[in-house]
């Protein structure tokens, strides 16, 4: 009788629990409106000012679009190792400190002589990928990606692999970042983090001009450290001279074979998914919606 009477009770509990829950259906209207506001922020700057200015209904509204929400287009993903040479960025900047620092020193040189062998490698966390029309392009990573590059661009990153976009249409990779944006928001509950590119030190306004300037800055930073790993490698003495070119080589087909996307946003308004233990991704790997 206790346990029959225990059950009826956590059977009436889940039901008041269903009975409270918002009706999507009829929320649907508000939330298709709340969507197209959105959408009418053409710019990534606007829509990430927009989403960091949500009040808390226009927020419960969002999620109904995003994660477990009723509304959510939900997505397909894959997690593969994919060359750093068939990977394309979709930000216009990447910090050179953010990115070569960490190889002209190395802190992990097993990591680095990896790197060299091909791979596959994770640096902190696999990148984040949108496969679209069987292009790659990089959603969150970039400078994770550029560490491997301009040392490898064959050497093969780890990633999650998003297969699918938010809606019945592919979308294009510019897109798609800002559904990313969407769920990162509603994972932080209204707030988009933000990360600057520190001045006079984006890689790609850099090789515009020529090398010039990088081939300085790795005069400068290149370390005994790192050409102790190459030397290691290779089995044979290697110059830091040597190490450079390597690098400028690799810098020069990254400049005309992986060039950011047309009309790429800066580093200040790209989504960051791995704030918050990961939350925005684990809300995106859920579902989406297109804003």
């Amino acid at each position: 009788m206790f346990i029959k009477k225990r059950f009826e009770a956590k059977k009436r509990n889940e039901e008041e629990e269903v009975s409270q829950q918002p009706d999507a259906s009829a929320q649907k209207p508000q939330f298709d409106k709340e969507v197209q506001t959105l959408k009418n922020q053409k710019d990534m700057p606007d829509l990430v000012n927009a989403l960091n200015n949500l009040t808390p209904d226009q927020l419960d509204l969002l999620e109904l679009g995003f994660g477990n929400g009723t509304l959510a287009d939900k997505m397909k993903w894959t997690e593969e190792p994919i060359a750093a040479k068939d990977l394309h960025p979709t930000q216009n900047e990447i910090d050179v400190g953010k990115s070569l620092s960490y190889q002209v020193n190395p802190k992990d040189p097993e990591q680095q002589k990896k790197i060299l062998a091909d791979g596959p490698v994770t640096i902190n966390l696999p990148l984040v990928v949108y496969d679209y029309n069987g292009t790659h392009y990089i959603v969150d990573g970039h400078h994770r990606w550029s560490q491997v590059f301009l040392l490898n661009p064959n050497c093969k990153i780890n990633s999650i692999v998003f297969k699918n976009s938010a809606g019945d249409n592919p979308q294009d990779p510019a897109d798609m970042l800002r559904d990313f944006q969407g769920a990162i928001a509603v994972a932080n509950g209204g707030k988009v983090p933000s990360s600057k590119v520190e001045p006079g030190m984006n890689i790609f306004d850099w090789l515009k001009d020529g090398d010039d300037k990088l081939k300085d800055y790795l005069d400068k930073n290149i370390t005994d450290k790192m050409v102790d790993v190459y030397q290691d490698y290779y089995n044979s003495p290697v110059s830091k001279n040597a190490v450079r070119n390597s690098i400028l080589g690799n810098a020069g087909i990254m400049a005309t074979s992986n060039k950011p996307i047309k009309n790429a946003p800066s580093r200040a308004v790209m989504p960051q998914t791995d704030t918050g233990n990961n939350a925005g991704l684990d809300v995106a790997k859920q579902g989406m919606t297109d804003i």
